[in-house]
């Protein structure tokens, strides 16, 4: 095979997954947003940019399928369990480890460098200073395992369905808004 049409592949799958993970991102931001609706009765804009996305679940999601695929799937370390029931623990708890160390870090990112808390678990038993606790990491868990083995396979069909030429200028055109509205983002927190 020539050499560009491989570039040409690269290009396109990067666009694809760029997409999936704006998209995915967006579903955070609905999740947030109507979670916080239900428990205040108001709506309230759940993130650090001003586009209706959430990354830290896209990150999350994302990194999960590219680690480990689903259940099915199993993509990376999973394709060394046998037993299905051994993976599907094994899946579990590392579907609780990625999303507690990602909100760990984003967490302390936020507040040491915009001194701004994007959320805060002290009012929670066993927390880490905000950051993380047990029982949201549970939920995480449980949440990412269900989404990864249910909706996860349908959005990337939908997605990677699209046209490479529509998925380039789609991810072309998002990337563009996304970086003009985190510089405004980190210019408005100094």
């Amino acid at each position: 095979m020539d050499r560009r049409i491989y570039k040409n592949i690269d290009l396109i799958t990067v666009s694809k997954y760029f997409n999936l993970y704006v998209f995915i991102s967006f579903m955070g931001w609905l999740w947030e947003t109507l979670y916080v609706f239900l428990n205040t009765g108001e709506l309230h804009d759940r993130g650090f940019l001003t586009l209706p996305l959430c990354p830290i679940y896209a990150t999350v999601l994302v990194s999960a399928y590219l680690l480990l695929g689903t259940i099915k799937e199993e993509r990376g370390i999973m394709r060394y369990v046998g037993s299905s029931n051994a993976r599907a623990l094994i899946y579990l708890c590392l579907c609780f480890i990625l999303p507690t160390i990602a909100e760990l870090l984003v967490g302390a990112f936020f507040l040491g460098v915009f001194d701004m808390r994007l959320w805060d678990y002290s009012a929670l038993n066993y927390n880490t200073a905000g950051h993380i606790a047990l029982e949201i990491s549970a939920l995480w868990s449980l949440g990412i395992f269900i989404f990864m083995n249910k909706v996860f396979p349908k959005i990337k069909s939908i997605v990677f369905k699209t046209n490479a030429r529509v998925s380039r200028i789609m991810a072309t055109i998002l990337a563009s808004a996304i970086f003009i509205d985190l510089a405004i983002a980190i210019m408005n927190a100094k």
